[in-house]
């Protein structure tokens, strides 16, 4: 079993679908603010800016880029 990831990029995910996770997962993160769950605050939005970086900064490299686990 290979162990590639594969990333979804900004030509695979439609415009309109993009927008609806960053929706959700803002949705998420006032919910879990609202109820005082800032360690999950902090997860979702952490996630949220690690995958945006990850990929655009492989859409300007042309290169597979994964900031990997501490």
């Amino acid at each position: 079993m290979s162990n590639t990831k594969i990333r979804a990029t900004i030509l695979d995910i439609p415009g309109i679908d993009r927008y609806e996770i960053i929706k959700s997962v803002m949705s998420r993160f006032n919910t879990a603010i609202e109820h005082s769950f800032f360690l999950e605050a902090t997860a979702l939005i952490e996630s949220l800016i690690c995958d945006i970086l990850e990929s655009r900064i492989g859409e300007l490299t042309q290169d597979s880029v994964e900031f990997g686990t501490l």
